[in-house]
């Protein structure tokens, strides 16, 4: 459209500001360069984010192995309880913002 406008100035209006279309044309290719790379590195902390949930919680699975082979009379019987119900809850469905908790609690 540029080009169109600039080869042929006569039909647009005297008032048309073709350096400021040519301004809003420069921005707007600009910000959606901008904007591609935010895309980018939105699907790659998405993508950073899956897998480090994925270790956290694996590893939460191996603590609480440990933790349930630990000696009785430990003074840990109630942590054993409320990660058994956490985990059993995992197995059957619970939303994914629980794994964030185990990785604080644990």
């Amino acid at each position: 459209m540029r080009d169109v406008c600039a080869q042929n100035p006569g039909f647009l209006p005297r008032q048309f500001d073709l350096e400021e279309f040519d301004r809003d044309v420069a921005l707007s290719t600009q910000l959606g360069q901008v904007e591609t790379a935010m895309e980018t590195l939105a699907r790659q902390l998405e993508d950073t984010l899956m897998a480090v949930r994925s270790d956290m919680y694996s590893g939460a699975l191996e603590a609480y192995g440990y933790l349930q082979v630990a000696r009785d009379g430990d003074g840990l019987d109630g942590h054993r309880r409320e990660l058994r119900q956490y985990f059993r809850r995992r197995r059957s469905g619970a939303n994914e913002d629980d794994v964030a908790l185990v990785g604080e609690g644990v």
